[in-house]
């Protein structure tokens, strides 16, 4: 339903940007996304706000209103009760976090101070080498297939 969209740059002639809105993200509702059901939601939550878009105030959409809660609170919360025990996977999502905490901050700071960017590939790469450093000499049980997997996917082994 709602995907994060990252902005490419562009020349938009009414609106001022110092990096052309590089990098930038904002939610977009996708029509196409979910399933039936959401769909078949949205269709009657945007009927209903039509049909009585005289009256009621807009911040009573119903669209905007199944915007998913992504606020880093309730992440945490989710981290916290699923990312639990010993597992290779456990493992693997943990430094993922803090990997994708840390580039966060660095591009943050690149983008302030240097007025520089990286693509979503390149931060996704860079996230990648750091897990399979961290776990490329780490005694894991291959004999599971999931495990198996998990290395095969990680560069790990």
């Amino acid at each position: 339903m709602w995907r994060l969209k990252v902005g490419e740059g562009g020349n938009n002639p009414y609106i001022f940007s110092t990096n052309k809105f590089l990098g930038g993200q904002t939610w977009e509702f996708d029509p196409n996304a979910g399933i039936a059901e959401e769909r078949a939601e949205v269709e009657e939550a945007r009927t209903n706000f039509y049909n009585n878009r005289n009256n009621v105030q807009p911040s009573s959409d119903l669209l905007w209103q199944l915007q998913p809660d992504m606020s880093w609170d309730y992440f945490l919360a989710w981290a916290s009760s699923a990312w639990k025990g010993k597992s290779l996977l456990t493992t693997i999502l943990k430094i993922i976090w803090c990997s994708f905490i840390y580039y966060v901050w660095e591009e943050r700071n690149r983008c302030l101070f240097q007025g520089r960017v990286r693509t979503i590939d390149d931060l996704l790469f860079s996230i990648k080498e750091i897990v399979s450093a961290q776990l490329r000499n780490r005694d894991t049980n291959s004999l599971d297939l999931v495990n198996m997997q998990l290395m095969t996917n990680w560069g790990i082994g």
